[in-house]
This record gives C-alpha cells, sequence and structure tokens, in this order.
C-alpha cells in the first residue's frame, strides 16, 4: 500500500476549500496537459462516474496499489455527486448518520472529522447527525482534493475526462472507452461507478414553476408566488417526494399538497440508537425460499415487539446478514421476493431523518399534507389547472387537478435501461442479472466481465443491485470500492506504470 494517510491528516485539509494550488503547479499542468492526455496511451485503470462511488473506487485504488498507476477519470459534471447533492436545497438532509458516510475505504471517520471541522464541534458530537446534503456535496468535493494530493504523493497520475461515456469495446486486449464528444481512449481495467438513474416517467413541460421532471427541477420560490395558496401533486412517496414536500413547506407554501405513493406511506422515521442493552439478538435465518424468509423475519420482529426492542435494530442487522442470505435464494425466489417485499423494504430500510421526519408529520397533523395509495399515469397541461390521471390500488381510474406537480420517481434498476450498459449488454460484453436489476458478477468480487488479454471490467454501485440487493448505500459502496482496489492491485502487480517509462510517472491531475 502507498502512502496511506486520513483526511484529517492530510496537509490539504485545512486549505483544501481557501487555498488554490501553488503557481507553479497550475503552470506544470498547463504545459504538460497536451502529453499526459495523449490518446493513445494506454490508462492502467479507467473509472466511470465521480460520485460516492467513483471517489470510494478511486481512494481505494490509490491507497491499494503496489505501484505508481495511470489512472483516468471520467464524468461530464464539475463536481462529485448527483443532483441530489449538487442541487440539494438547505432543506435536504441525509438520509444516514454522518459515522456511515465516508466515501474512504480506509478511513470510516473521514465524514465526521470533515463535518467536525466545518461545525467546529467535536467529530464524536457530529457522528450521530444528520448533515445537509448540500454540504456533503462539498465533502464529496474535498475528497476528491485528497485523492489529488494522494495520487501526487504517491507517484499516481490521474486525468480527468468532463465527458460522458457513451460506450466500452473491445480492442486488441484492451478497453476502448468512446465519449459523447466523439473522442476516445484505452484502458486496461475499467470500473463501472455511475451511480443509480432515476426513471423520467412524465415529460414535465417548459415551464419550471408549474412543474417538474424532478423535485431538484421545480422554481419553487416562482411557484409559491404563483400558486402558493392552490394545490400541489408529487407522484411518489419515497425520499425525493420527502425533499419536494419539504421544499414547498420551506419555500412559504401554503397551500394543498398530495403525495401520490403506491404504497399510500412515506418512509419510515430514524430513532435514536438503541442502548447496549436492547440489542436485539441475530435470528437464525433460513433462505431456502422467500416465503420461509419472510416468515423467520416476521417472527423475529415479534420477539423484538415482545421484548421491547426497537424494530430498527432487526433491519439493520437483517442488512447486515443480506451478503449472506441473497446469494442462497435462487433466482425465481430472488425475483418473488423482490415482487412482493421491496416496496416495504424500501419504505423501513431507507428511513428519514428525525428533523425531517418531525416537520412532515406537522404537516400532516395540520391537513396541509396527506398521502394518497395512488400511481400517476399520465399528466396534461392547459390553460388551467394540470390535469392528473391516477390509478389507486383497486385499479380504478380518475383525473385529479393540481395548481404544480413534482414527479419524485424511484430509481431505475433494471438492466439495460442504462444506454452505456445497455450497450455492453446487446454486444456480450456483460450479462444481466438472473433478477431481471443490473449486472451478473462473479460470486465473490466486483468483476462483470474478464476478458482473455487479462483485461476486466468491475461494477460497483447500482449494476449490482440484482446480487446484492443493498447497493446504493455509502456503506456498500465504500466496502465494494475496496474489494475491488484489492482485486484491481493483484492484477495490475508490480510491472511499469502504462505508457510513462520506469521512473518517470507524472503525478498530476488535469481535465479534459
Amino acid at each position: 500500500m502507498l502512502n496511506a494517510r486520513s483526511l484529517h491528516d492530510s496537509r490539504w485539509h485545512d486549505h483544501l476549500r481557501s487555498t488554490p494550488p501553488p503557481p507553479s503547479i497550475a503552470d506544470t499542468f498547463t504545459r504538460r496537459r497536451a502529453r499526459r492526455s495523449h490518446p493513445h496511451r494506454t490508462w492502467d485503470v479507467a473509472i466511470i462516474g465521480l460520485g460516492p462511488a467513483g471517489l470510494a473506487a478511486l481512494l481505494g485504488i490509490i491507497r491499494h496499489a503496489r505501484r505508481p498507476l495511470s489512472l483516468l477519470v471520467v464524468d461530464p459534471a464539475d463536481r462529485p455527486g448527483g443532483d441530489a447533492y449538487r442541487r440539494a436545497r438547505p432543506e435536504h438532509l441525509l438520509n444516514a448518520r454522518a459515522a456511515s458516510m465516508s466515501v474512504d475505504p480506509e478511513d470510516p471517520d473521514s465524514f465526521s472529522h470533515w463535518l467536525g471541522r466545518r461545525e467546529r464541534r467535536p467529530a464524536q458530537e457530529v457522528a450521530d447527525s444528520y448533515a445537509r446534503r448540500d454540504h456533503y456535496g462539498e465533502y464529496l468535493d474535498d475528497m476528491r482534493m485528497l485523492a489529488i494530493s494522494l495520487a501526487n504523493d504517491s507517484g499516481h497520475l490521474i486525468f480527468r475526462v468532463r465527458q460522458g461515456t457513451v460506450d466500452i469495446a473491445e480492442a486488441d486486449g484492451k478497453w476502448e472507452l468512446h465519449f459523447d464528444h466523439g473522442e476516445a481512449r484505452l484502458a486496461q481495467h475499467v470500473v463501472l461507478a455511475t451511480g443509480p438513474r432515476s426513471r423520467r416517467d412524465w415529460n414535465a413541460g417548459a415551464d419550471p414553476a408549474r412543474a417538474a421532471a424532478s423535485p431538484w427541477e421545480l422554481d419553487y420560490e416562482e411557484a409559491v408566488r404563483r400558486h402558493g395558496t392552490g394545490s400541489a401533486l408529487i407522484a411518489g412517496g419515497g425520499l425525493s417526494g420527502v425533499d419536494a414536500v419539504l421544499s414547498l413547506a420551506a419555500a412559504g407554501w401554503t397551500g394543498t399538497i398530495t403525495v401520490a405513493s403506491a404504497q399510500g406511506a412515506l418512509p419510515a422515521r430514524h430513532g435514536a440508537m438503541p442502548p447496549a442493552a436492547t440489542v436485539a439478538p441475530r435470528a437464525a435465518l433460513a433462505a431456502g425460499s422467500a416465503r420461509t424468509l419472510l416468515r423467520d423475519i416476521r417472527r423475529a420482529l415479534e420477539s423484538d415487539v415482545i421484548a421491547g426492542r426497537d424494530w430498527r435494530t432487526r433491519v439493520q442487522l437483517l442488512r447486515e446478514d443480506l451478503p449472506v442470505l441473497w446469494p442462497r435464494l435462487s433466482p425465481a425466489e430472488r425475483r418473488r421476493l423482490l415482487r412482493h417485499a421491496a416496496g416495504l423494504w424500501n419504505r423501513h430500510r431507507h428511513r428519514m431523518a428525525p428533523v425531517a421526519a418531525a416537520r412532515i408529520e406537522d404537516l400532516v397533523r395540520s391537513g396541509q399534507l396527506r398521502v394518497e395509495p395512488w400511481r400517476v399515469t399520465a399528466v396534461a397541461a392547459g390553460p388551467g389547472p394540470l390535469a392528473i390521471r391516477v390509478r389507486d390500488r383497486g385499479g380504478e381510474h380518475r383525473t385529479v387537478e393540481a395548481d404544480v406537480f413534482i414527479a419524485a420517481p424511484g430509481l431505475d434498476l433494471a438492466a439495460g435501461r442504462d444506454p452505456l450498459v445497455g450497450r455492453l449488454l446487446t454486444r456480450g460484453l456483460v450479462a444481466a442479472s438472473a433478477t431481471g436489476l443490473g449486472l451478473g458478477v462473479e460470486a465473490v468480487g466486483t468483476a462483470v466481465s474478464r476478458r482473455r488479454h487479462g483485461c476486466s471490467l468491475h461494477a460497483i454501485g447500482a449494476p449490482l443491485v440484482g446480487e446484492r440487493l443493498e447497493s446504493t448505500a455509502v456503506l456498500e459502496l465504500v466496502a465494494q470500492a475496496r474489494l475491488a482496489a484489492r482485486e484491481l492491485a493483484a492484477l495490475l502487480g508490480q510491472s511499469r506504470l502504462a505508457g510513462v517509462p520506469a521512473g518517470r510517472a507524472e503525478p498530476l491531475f488535469s481535465t479534459d
């Protein structure tokens, strides 16, 4: 392992956001940019995506590498993370405690330390808090800078391409990455860390104060100014729907808010950490069939209720057991479990921060917010209110009117919906998971494709949902990134830096 350091020990930490690189370094970037980005270079590893999964992979590879590497990072965004972080509003909170949000595979406390420094509080004090998501976006950007620092110290070469990846093909024992501006790069190994995609089921139209295809696209202040005493309908009862409700309320909306949720309920709320004396014993769960597994879980929950234990502890224990339980189920049983229990699991697994839940409960008690067991099937705009077609649990259709519509769709995890993954599937370079969600993967590891010339394709996060079930939270992303980094360190071995003569590694970072 090369020169691994934690964020709070790094000399970059105190000045990441306040001090620009020295002029000499900036000049070096400019002077060597053309040579470093030569299109015929073969990069040791290409990482596609620079969200939490991509950052975890980058840090893991840097920390576990046995020699200096050339690393290509591909992401079109200016800052790490998706819209949930880059476009978050102050009322949007993380749905996990700070202690579980570090993206550094070798420093599980990095976010707690970062947040403590930002808020001028001890790290131990903020570890159980639910931070603002825009602050987490800042943390991700600082972790990008930490990766640069560690790479420079260890002799790695990092080059960033600010474009989208549209295709990956085999080319003489290597992977050829094609970008949306027509350029291409070669890499020996590739890590897919593209993150989950949200479904986009409705065309919101051209008025951002009236309808939006996601909670991040509505102009809330203008919507309140024009329609604030009217009615709003939010399609989606998950955490994104909660964000939309909180943003309307924070902007001053005084009219009614209706959430159309297929489950007829919003996510459960986080509770306090259970005292050690009430921690639930681990249940002996059988995983022969979906029915047997659900029966055992129900019995364990019933015993928790009788003993006065918090059900959230049982959910956490089950989450920890899933890597063992899930592979024991046949593909047919996995599909059956997803069909019948996925909604219930998501509601209790992906919970609201206590502060957010308290605000939601206030809105429900006041009568301003209500939740209906509907699915939105169509949205039509006219000169008056929006006409929104919904279907209830009984299959009956009706039309409701609203002045403002916000789509808050869930994640689209079906294999092939991502255009890049779809092209890989079409050419047989990867295989879909038997569940229909994401990609198939080795029983142990993150490789989704190994080719005869030694090049490999790895996946982290959303592409592994079908094989791991829990594969989108930061804890799981970091564990997978650590595993991928170790696999790649073993594959790359001790040979010299690809494309650079021995002893002449260029520890620099730049962008296209």
